[in-house]
C-alpha cells in the first residue's frame, strides 16, 4: 500500500485481539508511518425477546456489529498505551499514533495524548452531539494546556 501512496499511511488497529502490539509491529515494519487505535469492538447489542433474534436485526438477518462511543474509552486507552509504549521502545518514537474510542471532550482527548497519542479522532461523538463538539473539544484542550502551563501538545 505504502509503495503506491503519496501521503502517509496508517493502519487502524482492531481491539478484538489479545495483544494489539503484534499487528501494530507488522504494519510499522512494513513501512507505514503510523497506527490508529482502536476500531470498534465486536458485539451483539442484545436479543429481541419477541422475535428471538440477535439485535440489530434487518429483514431477519443479524450479525455482530461494532460497539463504540464512551463505553469503549477504557479499552481504547489501554490499547493505545500498549501501542505507544511499543512505538517508543521499538521505533524510538519515530512513528505516529492516533487515538480513537469514546472521545467526546477535551479531557478525553488529553487522556489519549498523555498516554502517547500524537493525534485524536472523533466520530461517534460528532454523530451524537454534532459538529460543535469539535470546537468545544479544542477549547477544552487549550484550557487544560493553560492550566498546566503547556506550550505544546508534543
Amino acid at each position: 500500500v505504502n509503495d503506491a501512496a503519496n501521503i502517509p499511511v496508517w493502519a487502524k488497529m482492531t481491539p478484538n485481539i489479545t495483544d494489539i502490539t503484534n499487528p501494530g509491529k507488522v504494519a510499522l515494519d512494513a513501512g507505514l508511518e503510523g497506527l490508529a487505535a482502536i476500531n470498534t469492538i465486536q458485539s451483539v447489542m442484545g436479543v429481541n425477546l419477541d422475535t428471538l433474534r440477535p439485535e440489530p436485526c434487518v429483514e431477519g438477518y443479524s450479525t455482530p456489529g461494532g460497539y463504540s462511543s464512551k463505553a469503549v474509552k477504557p479499552i481504547a486507552l489501554a490499547k493505545v498505551m500498549s501501542l505507544a509504549t511499543m512505538i517508543k521502545e521499538k521505533y524510538n518514537g519515530g512513528k505516529t499514533l492516533s487515538g480513537i474510542g469514546g472521545v467526546e471532550t477535551g479531557n478525553d482527548a488529553v487522556e489519549f495524548m498523555l498516554l502517547g497519542c500524537d493525534t485524536v479522532q472523533v466520530c461517534t461523538g460528532v454523530m451524537i452531539h454534532g459538529y460543535p463538539l469539535v470546537q468545544n473539544l479544542c477549547a477544552e484542550v487549550q484550557e487544560f494546556m493553560t492550566q498546566h502551563d503547556f506550550k505544546s501538545i508534543d
